[in-house]
């Protein structure tokens, strides 16, 4: 049982008064000794009852001082034997806590002791293992039968779990709310460049070398260029970048950009390789995989500019880190890809904006703030997670959690194109809302030789369809319009003309219109494109349409 004092009460009998003062001790009946034996039976089975709690408790008396602890606040005997009859500030000293943990702690114990009230609060600490973790601490006031209170009993759960969980919500939430307004910039702005750069590619070479128009058009071209570089990164962040889905070979992936990378790596640099993961293959869009350990590597490498050590490890992802990040394990299996420097490393604000857009530590002329923000996107757009974990002065390691693959079949989009388009004029039909990129994709395909059908809806779209009286060999859409979109505009068409190929394009796709590169049916054309891309673009289709009409 608890003394007031604070201390266990000691059952031994006083000592013996000395000789000569020897007084007869009364004998106790036998209900006394039943009764003490039914005390020490409560107090063992409530024992239990305390030793057994999986949430931290404690009792103080009122000055703060410790009376009792459970092993789930202090795993160590020794120490928890230790610590009775000290304070928090003792303890802080012993374990080299910052003081302003216990500080807060006693006067918590002395507000209670005073108002006679419970109070909550959460705090964190760093454990002995470096894993920051949180706590729910409930502070309460045990009082005699008048009210007075003898002591204060303080008992905490570990909410790290519930904390992180909200956290990762919180995070994904902002990511999301940013990743829309980016995406939605990103859009807009890529049908104006492909309007400038478009109609300045029309323009080039109409002029001589030597006149100053000829050099307008270039210089129009090359901002063009730079705002679709722009764009395209903003729009992997917010998860609708077009893309074209293959079967990847990680290992050959990480090979070839560290092959790539050596001379911009540099020799103060040591690279090591550990490629273990089974299964290494995944779906995604080559580039933009390439281009995700492209802005690891380069963010590693200026993260040690007096050298250091980069290390890139491939994995079968663990089930507890599917787990921690709420994947799907019934899956056929995650691939997990680390890379890891020992550099600067990072602090955790930092660590909790790193994958935002534009947001970068380093100096104006080092980078956009774009490179990290750009592997979030991507590797979310795969049905992946990225995560980082960084220690000042010690590196930082992120990681790439994404669903693996099959390995490729081995045969490829190219065993469905056959010889040259031979050339005669086909009807396509264009569907686009915006204006002026519907000017320039008609004027492009009929410089072509070929008939135009053009509308500024899918509603429009699907009336040609329906009425008009001959072939349509291609649909070139717009995946987004006022209406609804190039998917379902393609799906309803499709319906009426079965053989119908499709060219969709976009500044950015819903989710839901992700393209299988080995479709030889459909193709996708990412905005702002270029003049030959459309050309380009076109005549594979219309090729394909021929020789699959032909029976070829």
């Amino acid at each position: 049982m608890l003394m007031a004092s604070g201390h266990p009460a000691d059952d031994t009998p006083d000592p013996l008064p000395p000789s000569g003062e020897m007084a007869a001790l009364p004998a106790l009946s036998d209900a006394q000794l039943a009764s003490a034996a039914d005390v020490v039976l409560i107090q063992a089975f409530y024992r239990r009852i305390f030793e057994s709690l999986p949430a931290q408790l404690a009792v103080f008396s009122p000055q703060g001082v410790y009376e009792y602890v459970t092993p789930s606040a202090i795993a160590d005997p020794v120490v928890r034997e230790w610590i009775i009859g000290r304070t928090d500030a003792e303890f802080a000293a012993f374990r080299k806590l910052p003081p302003d943990v216990p500080a807060r702690r006693m006067e918590t114990i002395a507000q209670v002791a005073r108002e006679g009230s419970t109070i909550t609060f959460e705090e964190s600490f760093t454990s002995r293992d470096g894993d920051q973790r949180w706590f729910r601490r409930y502070v309460t006031p045990v009082k005699d039968a008048n009210g007075n209170v003898q002591h204060v009993l303080g008992y905490g759960i570990d909410i790290t779990e519930q904390r992180r969980a909200e956290d990762q919500l919180r995070h994904a939430q902002k990511m999301e709310a940013v990743g829309r307004l980016a995406g939605g910039v990103a859009h807009d702005f890529n049908n104006l460049i492909t309007v400038i750069g478009g109609f300045a590619e029309t323009l080039d070479g109409t002029f001589d070398a030597d006149d100053p128009r000829q050099e307008a058009v270039l210089s129009i071209r090359e901002a063009a260029s730079r705002a679709s570089g722009l764009t395209r990164q903003l729009l992997s962040f917010s998860r609708r970048a077009p893309i074209e889905l293959t079967t990847l070979d990680v290992h050959e992936v990480v090979l070839d950009t560290v092959h790539l990378l050596e001379r911009v790596i540099g020799e103060k640099i040591r690279v090591s390789l550990a490629l273990h993961a089974a299964k290494h293959h995944i779906r995604a869009d080559a580039g933009q995989f390439k281009q995700v350990l492209l802005n690891l590597v380069l963010n590693a490498r200026d993260a040690m500019p007096n050298g250091g050590d980069l290390r890139i490890v491939t994995r079968k992802a663990s089930p507890q880190t599917l787990r921690d990040l709420n994947l799907d394990a019934t899956r056929q299996g995650y691939l997990e890809l680390e890379v890891t420097d020992t550099g600067v490393g990072m602090t955790s604000d930092t660590m909790a904006r790193v994958f935002e857009p534009f947001f970068t530590t380093k100096g104006p002329e080092k980078g956009t703030g774009l490179g990290l923000s750009t592997v979030y996107g991507i590797v979310s757009q795969i049905g992946g997670q990225v995560t980082v974990s960084s220690l000042l002065e010690r590196g930082s390691t992120f990681r790439v959690i994404v669903p693996a693959s099959a390995a490729p079949s081995g045969k490829s989009r190219d065993d469905h194109e056959a010889t040259a388009f031979p050339g005669e004029m086909a009807t396509l039909l264009v569907a686009e809302d915006e204006d002026g990129v519907r000017l320039l994709v008609t004027r492009i395909l009929r410089a072509q030789g070929h008939r135009v059908l053009e509308v500024s809806s899918g509603t429009d779209a699907m009336r040609v369809v329906e009425t008009h009286d001959g072939p349509i060999d291609l649909l070139v859409t717009d995946v987004v319009m006022g209406d609804f979109g190039g998917r379902t505009l393609a799906d309803a068409a499709r319906v009426v003309r079965p053989q119908l190929r499709v060219l969709y394009m976009s500044g950015y796709p819903d989710e839901d219109n992700l393209l299988d590169v080995e479709n030889p049916t459909e193709s996708f054309l990412k905005k702002p494109f270029t003049v030959e891309a459309l050309k380009t673009r076109v005549d594979l289709l219309l090729r394909t349409a021929v020789n699959t009409a032909r029976g070829e």
